[in-house]
């Protein structure tokens, strides 16, 4: 039985343990995913490992993906994910909530940045950025959320457990591409007006300066 070593708060801001060892996470909506995500793919895991970060303090489990399509970010064929916990020379870090992932397995991924010095890059909301994908011949593919090791945030309202959803494939990808689109058309509206609003304070400025030298040259 390996000896159990408790990761240091190495995601202090987000995560905050329970006494039933559920960890606390900020509720995210569908559009919240989205939103925070740096890449959106569904992809296959091929591998897991296990390393020591710098200074042998942390144990880390890097998992290796083909990305079979990619919904937002940059096109990529293979994808490393690197994050906290997991057991190594007869030590185990763990994080309670952290998702794992079996070599085989089909996933849809809402993905953080990597962490410039750790490499560490997690499924946005840990479990609440994944979704597994469930195919069984003749009916059409499923995906499965599973939050129930979460505690779920919300402002003003009391924390909730997390539950097992599940819903088709395909309204998954069409419901994500659509956000995807929504919060483009959204942000490119909101660089008009800020490109809009410097023209204005620019020309306002030319005004102001022109009238100041006419005055100067009188």
């Amino acid at each position: 039985m390996p000896r159990a070593i408790w990761l240091p708060v190495l995601l202090a801001i987000l995560l905050l343990a329970s006494p039933a060892r559920a960890t606390a996470v900020r509720k995210l909506s569908e559009a919240d995913l989205v939103r925070d995500a740096k890449a959106i793919v569904q992809a296959e895991c091929v591998s897991t490992s296990t390393e020591w970060g710098p200074e042998r303090k942390r144990i880390f489990t890097r998992v290796r993906f083909v990305v079979r399509a990619t919904f937002k970010g940059a096109e990529r064929r293979d994808l490393d994910l690197v994050l906290p916990g997991g057991e190594r020379d007869g030590l185990t870090f763990v994080v309670h909530g952290m998702p794992e992932f079996r070599p085989g397995e089909e996933v849809v991924l809402f993905l953080t940045g990597a962490h410039k010095k750790s490499g560490v890059c997690l499924p946005v909301g840990l479990g609440q950025g994944l979704y597994r994908v469930r195919r069984e011949a003749g009916k059409k593919p499923l995906v499965v959320r599973d939050t129930r090791a979460l505690l779920l945030v919300e402002t003003g309202k009391s924390p909730s457990q997390g539950r097992l959803e599940r819903l088709d494939l395909d309204d998954l990808v069409a419901s994500v591409k659509t956000e995807i689109g929504r919060q483009k058309a959204a942000d490119k509206k909101k660089a008009d007006r800020k490109k809009k609003a410097d023209r204005k304070k620019k020309a306002d400025k030319k005004k102001k300066a022109d009238k100041k030298n006419e005055r100067g040259g009188r």
